[in-house]
């Protein structure tokens, strides 16, 4: 009896590795996540992100010139930044995410 169970498993892996096998050479030449963002009609994470920063961005402006959140707009850290990273404010950023999409 469980002989048979034993084969029963082993040919339900075999059927899966010749799937596999079949599907292999599309997985070399195609990013998996390209594939699995187009079938869940998903954007990339830069996408995302820039799109985010760009809503923020939006919000920031139509707050009153004097508000904290609004002044972090400008502010820059003094703190010593890791090597071959320079100093950015976030307006910098935004400018940047911007010329990306046009």
């Amino acid at each position: 009896m469980d002989g048979d169970a034993d084969a029963v498993v082993e040919a339900t892996i075999q059927i899966g590795w010749n799937k596999f096998r079949q599907l292999e050479p599309l997985f070399s030449n195609m990013d998996i996540s390209v594939i699995v963002r187009g079938r869940l009609g998903l954007d990339d994470i830069i996408s995302v992100l820039q799109q985010n920063r760009l809503r923020w961005y939006g919000h920031m402006l139509r707050k009153e010139d004097n508000d904290w959140v609004k002044k972090c707009i400008e502010y820059e850290v003094e703190a010593a930044r890791p090597r071959n990273r320079p100093k950015k404010i976030w307006r910098e950023i935004v400018i940047k995410t911007v010329g990306h999409i046009n």
